[in-house]
């Protein structure tokens, strides 16, 4: 025991659990981990172990790990040790290349953390500094941490999310619901111990009522039994409300890959007998979590109560704590007893003792992989440690189907990291609607260029944890040659309404490994905008011209010419008027132009809606990292920009010279349009424009405009 003296969307329903595990589903940076390749099948055991001041002590090796298993030994095979600090962002350089993928081989790990509030253990109207504690705590935590929160035995409830405002807001909001004994009007003034062993013994009615009048025995026992099964009554009610809340917490963790923790805040909890805690050991190891219980140790109230609370308000203080003890010991957690004016330190020492963890491989016997849960024990020799371990372990058979296994990946907040994968998205308009269309991208990497069977699952996820649109493709796909060597390439489109989503894809592989990994999508409001602009493609262009262009993930350009392609879009026709796109190849996103070419603009499909496409030369550029800018303006207005990093991958040894911004080569028609028929409707536009303007800004834009094509004859 540990004592501190002196520190998405919202659901409601009982406990909120089935409704936080259907919304988990949907829920939307990933955590990478370990993942054992050895000859044998191991059994994967994480274990924290910390020393005195609760920081993760990183330097054991496996044969510092004694583990046993049903009380017989096993051997540590391996002892990897996880580290979960969040990394230093490192400040931002004008040189620093933007990423517009995702990957699951890159992303930080990140820890699965669930706050649970027992509202009903806590004192009335109690427990709101705690909150802020626990408020305070998650900004100590780091961008790819997510935090789900569940309050009992009625509440809101928050799926796993990396938005901590969500938590925050409501951790603000929580306070205790508990319904104490009342000691002032207790007639009797029985405390819970006393309460139970009435119940349990009634003959120990005799001593409360040993002071009654002859005549009034009787009653008295009557009145005293009375009183005691309300106030065990009451007490079993609420330990089976935590229980049955626990339960269902860990049974929903339980289908979430790796580790998590439970951080359990709580006044108090009284057992008949602990039995009824035995069942979290199994559901424990079953969900790889463990439980630290904040144990709020509220001074005021005894104070006020102490004189009237009964001779055994000190036993049943005790019997509260021995049951929170008892669910951190069963578990692989602690118990942190905080007062609430001084609650933060418990929180900083719960973040540090989640800081890291070991993942023992241990060599088991082949009852051990039999999907049960086995008893087991694990010490560490090195003194000062303190080792944090479940009291179960449980191996999960992996399913042979891959729809189950897909759907498992899915639901995992975190990455899975066995099947290296990315993933970028392109949002353009919809020409059908005012919706937006999302072509998502996927690489998967593969060891050999054999075409793979391959299913793929697709979540876009709006903030509120609703999934707007989802899909599976299963099909089988020849690779191609990628940056590190053969990955299969799929490719996908949603239409959606405009928004902010979290894109969930999920891969399995028939060959058995799995991958996961999230991306963010903003599928940005371009309908009925004055002017607004699609992402900017990027890719090889096709040497014959007659080759479909795939959009790629990263764009790295082989040959001799980068193709850029963009969409504007804009209210009305008139909006598409009088624009000039200027396409810019720079070393990053604000820097001077290496090559610099006016894109053309071509009507699209949709009437207010044009095509720019551009085939530009980069011959004499080194090979390297760059970004291509298309800046659009209208007159001397810059109406909009997008920016997109490429590669020039060929042979590095290769002698060239970077060819001027002034020297670079102008389209033969750098018109608005490309086709000669388009003029005569972009005068007629224009003179539509200027019918509503007045004579100031009619004379202005005509200075603009001559001043423009004094600068461009050609024009």
């Amino acid at each position: 025991m540990i004592r501190y003296v002196g520190d998405g969307r919202m659901l409601r329903g009982r406990w909120a659990l089935v409704a936080l595990a259907v919304m988990f589903v949907a829920s939307a940076e990933a955590q990478q981990l370990p993942v054992f390749r050895a000859g044998v099948e191991l059994l994967e055991v994480d274990v924290s172990v910390v020393d005195d001041a609760g920081e993760p002590i990183a330097d054991l090796d496996g044969s510092e790990f004694v583990v046993s298993v049903d009380g017989d030994p096993r051997t540590v095979v391996s002892a990897q040790f996880v580290d979960l600090r969040p990394a230093r962002s490192p400040e931002a350089s004008p040189d620093q290349r933007e990423v517009l993928y995702s990957s699951n081989t890159t992303s930080a790990r990140g820890r699965l953390i669930v706050i649970a509030v027992d509202r009903e253990s806590i004192s009335p109207g109690e427990g709101r500094r705690v909150m802020r504690a626990a408020s305070a705590f998650l900004d100590t935590l780091g961008p790819n941490d997510k935090v789900a929160l569940v309050t009992v035995p009625q509440g809101p409830g928050i799926a796993f999310t990396s938005d901590y405002r969500l938590v925050q807001a409501e951790l603000e909001e929580i306070v205790g619901t508990g319904n104490e004994v009342d000691f002032f009007t207790n007639e009797f003034g029985l405390g819970v111990i006393e309460a139970l062993e009435i119940r349990r013994n009634p003959a120990l009615l005799l001593q409360v009522c040993a002071n009654a009048l002859q005549t009034g025995v009787a009653e008295c026992e009557s009145n005293a039994m009375l009183q005691a099964e309300t106030i065990a009554s009451q007490v079993g009610r609420q330990a089976a409300a935590t229980v049955g809340a626990l339960t269902g917490i860990l049974d929903w963790l339980s289908e979430i890959e790796g580790p998590k923790s439970l951080i359990w805040i709580s006044e108090g909890l009284v057992t008949e007998t602990g039995l009824e805690l035995g069942g979290l050991v199994t559901r424990a190891a079953a969900a790889r979590a463990s439980v630290n219980v904040v144990m709020i140790d509220d001074e005021a109230f005894s104070d006020m109560t102490r004189d009237r609370a009964g001779p055994t308000r000190t036993f049943d203080r005790e019997n509260e704590e021995s049951g929170l003890y008892a669910i951190a010991a069963y578990t692989g957690g602690g118990l942190h007893r905080v007062v609430q004016d001084d609650a933060g330190p418990a929180f900083a020492r719960i973040e540090r003792e989640l800081s890291g963890y070991y993942l023992l491989g241990v060599e088991p016997l082949p009852e051990d992989l039999d999907g049960k849960s086995h008893g087991i024990d694990v010490s560490v020799r090195r003194h000062g440690a303190t080792i944090r371990a479940r009291r179960e372990v449980q191996h999960r058979p992996v399913s042979a189907k891959i729809e189950d296994r897909l759907l498992r990946a899915l639901r995992s907040p975190i990455g899975v990291t066995d099947l290296p994968l990315r993933v970028a998205t392109y949002v353009y308009q919809n020409s059908a609607s005012p919706s937006a269309r999302v072509l998502v991208v996927t690489d998967v990497e593969r060891d050999v260029f054999d075409p793979a069977d391959v299913m793929f699952g697709y979540q876009l996820i709006r903030p509120d944890g609703e999934v707007a649109a989802g899909r599976t493709q299963r099909s089988t796909i020849e690779p191609v040659d990628g940056p590190q060597g053969p990955v299969l390439e799929q490719f996908t489109a949603f239409v959606v309404e405009p928004g902010q989503y979290t894109l969930k894809l999920a891969v399995v592989e028939n060959g058995g490994r799995i991958g996961s990994v999230e991306h963010v999508v903003d599928a940005r409001q371009m309908a009925r905008q004055r002017f607004a602009m699609s992402d900017l493609l990027l890719t090889t262009a096709p040497v014959d011209g007659t080759a479909a262009v795939r959009p790629p993930v990263e764009t790295r350009v082989t040959e001799d010419r980068l193709m850029v392609y963009l969409e504007l879009y804009a209210d009305d026709p008139v909006g598409l008027g009088d624009l000039r796109v200027q396409i810019d190849v720079a070393d990053h996103a604000s820097g001077a132009p290496l090559i610099s070419q006016v894109g053309e603009a071509s009507a699209a499909d949709a009437v207010a809606a044009r095509v720019v496409k551009a085939v530009i030369p980069v011959d004499e550029l080194p090979a390297g990292s760059y970004v291509t800018r298309a800046i659009v303006t209208r007159w001397a207005e810059e109406l909009g920009r997008q920016t997109r990093p490429f590669e020039i991958a060929r042979d590095p040894g290769r002698p060239v010279t970077a060819r001027r911004a002034s020297e670079a080569a102008e389209p033969e028609v750098a018109t608005t349009y490309a086709e000669a028929s388009q003029r005569e409707e972009i005068a007629e536009a224009r003179d539509t424009v200027a019918e509503h303007l007045t004579p100031k800004q009619r004379r202005e834009g005509q200075q603009l405009s001559r001043e423009w094509f004094s600068a461009h004859p050609q024009d």
